[in-house]
């Protein structure tokens, strides 16, 4: 502050009054960094008096009149020791200008041909890695202190911390955020600022981080790279980044772009020494360049993942910090174990070493003879009477020859010749007990085939952000009527204190009382609830009447970087909070199989599907610019913002009392949005949300499955009375829809449009009965709502800061009326500020597969039964040869009375 104020020669340069060289310096270098100056600059035509591109010579103003303070005299802490910030941290020039980075690589082995001698002024050189590489890690006999860090403990104890403090940044060029951005990244990658998470001032932030770690075999790696779908390190060359990651691909690739449109480089690619720096005059087309390369697809650079990755999960959680200015940001390590069970029970597979057992014939009726044995080629052998031997000695002999032949174990000991009962009697029971056991153990097996036929896994490849939708996003502000239009309050205190109210008021105060919770109370206690038990749909139109104007007019949006109208990115839909606004939602039309909006409520065009289906995805052929819409890059430029207000009056006005602010869920762009699902976006915060998909698919083969096998419904197998495609929620939603109307012979207000009366005031008590009921699952079993099989859910991770756009209007208005000494009354605006956008560039998804097909099962059944008694389909084929073949071949060649074809019986008869 003491060494340049932006905000002084802004004004300066507006009202071209004189400024110096220096001041001249650091104002066209501290324009690069400065995201609120760009519609001043453009406004009053400062843009284009600055310079397209600066001398390197300027980037020593990021370090000289950035607050010394930062390194020096905050206190932090590495694995529970104290330390200097200077030995932790390591000055970089980002692309937010100077920043501090812990544990990152040195340039010097990020960048190629780096040179800390090409820069004008003193950067600290970082440490440099020791013994470690991105694909091998670090080797097993390295020493404990290594670059980069690397830490032995979870918790606290274990991680990095620090406390700083600021003082009064009103001159910042960044007037409606403060605090600090903080990105956690790979120690061989530059910073990806879109992917930050906010530091508010005065506030603790705790960051608790799960490694999430891919690995590559020895054996994969001598595959192609195109076989793979993945590169090593070391094995695709980048221009500017030593090290292949798919971060910095696709970093590389957007700065080819730039570098190819604007002919310079962003200033925070300083290794780069034959170009020339980007100005602030350029950034223009740096920001055309990076919309286009968000808007058209960035996939086509062919940035495969990484084969060896790293990434950092988070969970972020926060509070005030009880010392004013002293900030403690605390990053720990938590520690969880992997553990991998395998259910083997069911799954033998025998690889054992095949058991050769000689073949050994001790049975009498297998015993040598030299006798010859008279054969009578008719088949027809008369020996006369005395030569008959009985059954019950074929029987004998024939079993005897079938128990020393077969390959089922421990049946030779039974029919083995010469052997003692009791022998015999425990080879019995030893087969007998091992045979009920693998029959119990088939048995278990079947069963689970039956009730258990699918698995969910995890998939062989990633999947893409691009091809899925980007999520819908539901915003419902608090301040749901302008007061200069209704005024909620004043229309209940009138009717509790029996004071006459217009036609205009009541017909208002019954429709507002559908979703004013926070007024029920009263209602109940004072009993001034509406006498209506149902309402007609063109009473809905008052919501949208009575609704403040300020979210479509003065909203600010941008998706892929790119600013419009809000009219043009949310479609207005009702739900339990009254009217909000949804982006990127399918129409009504689209949603419900039969839907009539009530005059005055109009579809948005904007709302129709482009060759987009929830179980086949996007069309191959389908272009960029296609409904729902999808993102193709991560970070905060290929996502959404919104930066929303509301007055005074209209939020102390309101009929929502607790909160002040917005309610914002995010949902498929299928389903209606859940509101019980929401996080409350309150006043003078900003709200940064990072998407991680968590979808499920399902393989071909389990398509053929019922889907009482499966227990999950395909997109069009079950049909629902009021939805077009089902879901789990489509069909939970309609559950209640449905008990609803049987009880309470309306539906509630948000459900319009389907030919059904509408529940009014009256109605309240018996819609809330029917969700208790719902809650307590008394009707799930009526419903059969089982899971989609192919379903898309997205989990956020939010991280939180203030929001304080009031100097920046002040800045505006003062500007806009030509009078510095202009104090705008803009103390009745508040806003709040909105971000949600993908963490990853592509995420694992799953996949439902058969746990048992029919090979597998019988696999599983033969595993068993080879386990236990040696029995296989050889063993069957045994059986039935000594029951059919080989019993007819021996009547044929030895006579009806000698059946059994043993030997010594024909051999005794011989010697008769």
């Amino acid at each position: 502050m003491d060494i340049f104020n932006y905000t002084d020669i802004l004004i300066k340069y507006i009202f071209d009054e004189e400024i110096t060289d220096q001041e001249d310096e650091n104002f066209q270098v501290f324009s690069l960094v400065c995201e609120t100056s760009g519609g001043i600059l453009d406004k009053y035509g400062i843009q284009e008096r600055l310079n397209s591109t600066i001398d390197k010579r300027y980037l020593a103003n990021l370090v000289t009149a950035s607050p010394r303070k930062f390194p020096n005299f905050t206190p932090g802490y590495w694995q529970g020791k104290n330390d200097i910030n200077d030995e932790l941290l390591q000055e970089r020039i980002g692309p937010d200008g100077l920043s501090y980075s812990f544990n990152m690589l040195d340039y010097s082995e990020i960048f190629n041909n780096y040179e800390y001698a090409i820069l004008p002024y003193a950067l600290k050189a970082g440490l440099k890695r020791n013994n470690w590489s991105p694909d091998g890690g670090y080797p097993k006999k390295v020493q404990l202190d290594t670059f980069p860090r690397r830490s032995f403990a979870s918790g606290l104890n274990g991680g990095f911390g620090f406390l700083d403090f600021t003082f009064d940044n009103y001159t910042s060029c960044n007037p409606p955020l403060s605090g600090y951005k903080v990105v956690l990244h790979h120690p061989s990658e530059l910073p990806n600022m879109d992917k930050q998470f906010r530091l508010p001032l005065d506030q603790a932030v705790f960051v608790a981080i799960k490694p999430r770690m891919i690995t590559i075999s020895e054996n994969l790696k001598s595959y192609r790279p195109e076989a793979r779908k993945c590169y090593l390190s070391n094995e695709r060359k980048l221009r500017f980044f030593k090290t292949y990651t798919q971060e910095n691909c696709e970093q590389e690739c957007m700065l080819n772009k730039i570098l190819t449109a604007c002919r310079c480089v962003p200033f925070y690619i300083i290794a780069y020494n034959d170009a020339p720096v980007c100005g602030p005059k350029s950034k223009l087309c740096i920001k055309t360049v990076k919309e286009e390369y968000i808007s058209n697809g960035a996939n086509k650079c062919d940035c495969l993942p990484s084969c060896t990755s790293l990434e950092y999960d988070v969970e972020i959680s926060q509070t005030d910090l009880s010392s004013s200015y002293w900030l403690n940001l605390q990053l720990k390590f938590m520690h969880k174990d992997l553990n991998l069970n395998f259910d083997t029970s069911n799954n033998n597979i025998n690889q054992g070493k095949k058991l050769i057992a000689q073949k050994r014939e001790t049975n009498m009726c297998d015993s040598k003879t030299s006798s010859k044995s008279k054969t009578n080629t008719t088949g027809a052998t008369d020996l006369g009477e005395s030569q008959y031997r009985t059954w019950k000695d074929n029987l004998s002999c024939y079993f005897s020859q079938y128990c020393s032949r077969t390959s089922i174990h421990g049946v030779q000991y039974i029919g083995e010749g010469g052997r003692l009962l009791i022998e015999k009697l425990v080879w019995i029971i030893v087969i007998t007990s091992v045979s009920c056991a693998c029959i119990y153990l088939i048995t278990k097996t079947y069963n689970k085939w039956i009730t258990s036929p699918v698995i969910v896994t995890l998939a062989t490849t990633e999947t893409p952000i691009s091809e899925i939708p980007f999520p819908a996003v539901t915003i419902c502000p608090d301040a749901n009527a302008d007061s200069k239009i209704f005024n909620f309050t004043d229309v209940l205190i009138k009717k509790a204190f029996y004071i006459n109210t217009t036609d205009k008021e009541d017909r208002y105060f019954d429709v507002f009382s559908l979703f004013c919770e926070d007024h029920q109370i009263t209602v109940d206690i004072y009993g001034i609830r509406g006498e209506n038990l149902t309402t007609e749909s063109e009473n809905l139109r008052d919501i949208i009447n009575a609704s403040p104007r300020r979210f479509k007019r003065e909203s600010f949006c941008t998706w892929h970087g790119l600013s419009d109208k809000p009219e043009n990115l949310f479609s207005e839909i009702f739900t339990s909070y009254g009217l909000s606004y949804s982006f990127n939602m399918l129409n009504y039309a689209e949603i419900f199989n039969k839907f009539e909006p009530f005059d005055g409520y109009k579809l948005k065009d904007t709302s129709k599907t482009s060759g987009w289906s929830l179980d086949k995805g996007y069309a191959k052929e389908n272009q960029h610019d296609v409904f729902p819409r999808r993102s193709f890059v991560p970070g905060i430029l290929g996502g959404l913002q919104f930066m929303g207000e509301a007055l005074d009056d209209d939020v102390k006005d309101s009929c929502n009392l607790r909160f002040a602010g917005f309610k914002v869920t995010v949902h498929h762009p299928y389903e209606l949005p859940n509101m019980d699902k929401y996080f409350q976006l309150s006043l003078g915060k900003a709200i940064f949300i990072g998407i991680k998909p968590k979808m499920i698919t399902v393989s071909e083969k389990l398509k053929t499955y019922k889907p009482e096998d499966r227990r999950c419904y395909l997109s069009d197998e079950k049909k629902l009375k009021f939805f077009k495609s089902y879901t789990q929620q489509n069909c939970e939603h309609e559950c209640f829809l449905n008990n609803t109307l049987t009880f309470c012979k309306c539906i509630p207000f948000y459900a319009f449009g389907l030919g059904i009366p509408i529940c009014g005031p009256q109605s309240l008590p018996c819609i809330k009965y029917i969700q208790v009921k719902h809650i307590n699952n008394e009707d799930d079993d009526k419903c059969n709502c089982w899971a989609s099989c192919t379903s898309l859910e997205y989990d956020i991770e939010i991280s939180q800061s203030n929001f304080d756009a009031k100097r920046f209007l002040i800045l505006h208005n003062k500007l806009a009326a030509n009078n510095l000494s202009l104090v705008s009354n803009i103390s009745r605006l508040h806003h709040s500020y909105l971000a949600v956008y993908y963490k990853e560039l592509q995420f694992l998804a799953s996949e439902r597969n058969e746990l048992y097909g029919y090979v597998d099962f019988f696999a599983s059944i033969g595993g068993l039964l080879g386990l236990f008694i040696g029995f296989s389909v050889t063993s069957v084929l045994e059986i039935f040869y000594f029951a059919t073949l080989r019993l007819r071949c021996n009547i044929k060649k030895y006579g009806k009375n000698f059946w059994s074809g043993a030997p010594e019986l024909i051999g005794n008869e011989d010697a008769k």
